[in-house]
């Protein structure tokens, strides 16, 4: 599929919108391909930012942790950081959602606060016991590891 999207880049804004439009598991595997072929800050998604957030509101599970990964991969405007963060929050929060899916939104969070450090003291409160312990054994340590790799980046940033 991945091959088939490079040899007719035409059909990458077909691709696009198939994977905002919300059907079943058409959207779900369109959001998957788009995550995995999509450039860095792939100048072909910045239109669609804004309709990926709304549609990240209204979905779960694997859908939402792909249509994340393709936000993750944008560099993100600040007009949508804010909407990003709350949406990441809401799905973090719900310590029933997949681990998977939990541990792709805060990948999102700790992407956003690394644009806006002066969340950091708020998103420590995201860390306490109860929101990690649902974590499978394998997302807990590469949890762990991306908090650590985050606080060592930003050290004299979050002491402020």
């Amino acid at each position: 599929m991945i091959n088939y999207i490079e040899s007719y880049p035409n059909e990458f804004n077909n691709l696009i919108i198939i994977a905002i439009e919300g059907k079943e598991s058409y959207s779900w595997r369109a959001a998957w391909l788009l995550s995995n072929c999509m450039e860095a800050n792939d100048q072909r998604i910045k239109k669609y930012i804004k309709p990926i957030i709304e549609r990240l509101k209204t979905v779960e599970g694997g859908y939402q942790r792909d249509l994340m990964n393709i936000l993750f991969q944008m560099d993100l405007p600040e007009e949508y950081q804010g909407s990003i963060y709350d949406v990441c929050i809401d799905i973090w929060v719900k310590i029933n959602n997949i681990p998977s899916v939990r541990y792709t939104a805060f990948k999102l969070i700790l992407k956003i606060t690394q644009l806006n450090i002066e969340l950091y003291h708020e998103v420590q409160l995201l860390m306490e016991d109860h929101y990690i312990q649902n974590l499978s054994n394998g997302i807990k340590k590469s949890f762990h590891k991306m908090i650590q790799d985050f606080e060592k980046k930003n050290k004299k940033s979050i002491e402020f």
